[in-house]
């Protein structure tokens, strides 16, 4: 993935890093729930950042910070990092569901109207009494 003109080793549709950004969001809404409402405002803006940099930190690696030069304390900058993975996210998911191949019936139309026998009629091309 591409963030800020920085390579990360992490790509959406790769298993394993799909598991992580499922980690990553349900680890986010657990810290979330936990943010005390009643707190001082410094207190509710730390909470707030911890959440996103662990977030940011499962997804992009624990040097995302320096590599992009966003401080852990700033909530504008990491909303703003944030909203920038979403986007690269949503990108890849788009992607996904995007057809990548023919689906089989388009496949098995192709092949009629192309001409080339199905697989039990070329079994029969062979039989014995065909093939003198």
């Amino acid at each position: 993935m591409k963030i800020r003109n920085q390579e990360f080793d992490f790509d959406v549709l790769r298993a394993a890093d799909a598991d992580r950004i499922q980690q990553a969001v349900d680890a986010m809404q657990a810290a979330a729930a936990a943010i005390p409402k009643t707190s001082g405002f410094g207190d509710i803006i730390r909470a707030n950042c911890a959440l996103l940099d662990d977030f940011l930190a499962q997804v992009l690696g624990e040097d995302y910070d320096a590599r992009l030069n966003v401080s852990p304390d700033d909530l504008r900058g990491l909303k703003a990092l944030y909203f920038e993975v979403l986007e690269e996210i949503g990108r890849a998911k788009e992607e996904l569901a995007a057809p990548s191949f023919p689906a089989p019936a388009a496949v098995a139309r192709t092949i009629r109207s192309a001409g080339i026998p199905r697989n039990t009629e070329r079994k029969n091309l062979c039989r014995p009494a065909r093939c003198e």
